[in-house]
């Protein structure tokens, strides 16, 4: 099962495995109060909107899709204490970069997904990618665990203890929030802890049957 390949990519040599409040004692990325949104672009007023910083806004792969928060479904499982924090999914739009390309890229050869962890007292965040953990069949019969990444549609994302619900059309990916394993001083990622199909084969050719949660 995703939980089971989870948790032993977490045990393999030169891997940690980390919890939320590990992953966000100290957040590399800031927020900014100087967004290029102006009153009569959104209907209220601009006081409370923040963006990414430069770096996440000035770039054309990643797409911002979905966003959730802790106070959702609050449960004594819950991550980061009475602190209030906020999860947005970036899905992958493609390596080359259009502007226009506002959509998901199935087609891309790159498959990834990300979210970003936003801390809203400290105007803070990182990003994360989420991945597939996998058996992988080496020459000679062996096989090992291995993480790569996922795309996603990453319309909704939803947060119940310390459940992160992912909606993909016709699928709700599962993540465990007390789950994201590093190797080494590498990036955090978080890998699939579940899957569920929320469609039959006819729904999923005749529509997207599931873009949101």
């Amino acid at each position: 099962s995703c939980s089971e390949l989870a948790t032993a990519l977490g045990r393999r040599r030169g891997h940690t495995v980390h919890g939320f409040d590990q992953v966000t004692a100290d957040l590399p990325a800031r927020l900014r109060s100087d967004c290029d949104v102006r009153p009569h672009d959104v209907g209220w007023p601009t006081r409370w909107i923040r963006c990414f910083d430069v770096a996440d806004t000035a770039q054309r792969e990643w797409l911002t899709q979905g966003i959730g928060g802790t106070d959702e479904w609050r449960t004594g499982e819950t991550p980061g204490g009475d602190a209030h924090f906020l999860v947005a999914t970036w899905c992958w739009r493609g390596s080359e970069g259009f502007a226009a390309t506002d959509f998901c890229d199935a087609d891309e050869p790159v498959r990834r997904t990300r979210v970003s962890l936003i801390d809203v007292a400290r105007n803070a965040y990182r990003n994360v990618e989420l991945v597939e953990p996998y058996l992988d069949r080496r020459p000679g019969g062996e096989t090992a665990v291995a993480s790569r990444g996922i795309l996603l549609h990453a319309g909704g994302v939803a947060i119940a203890g310390r459940w992160l619900y992912v909606a993909d059309t016709d699928r709700i990916y599962v993540f465990n929030l007390r789950h994201f394993v590093r190797e080494g001083d590498g990036p955090y990622r978080l890998p699939v802890w579940a899957r569920f199909e929320t469609a039959d084969d006819r729904d999923r050719r005749e529509h997207n049957a599931f873009s949101s949660i």
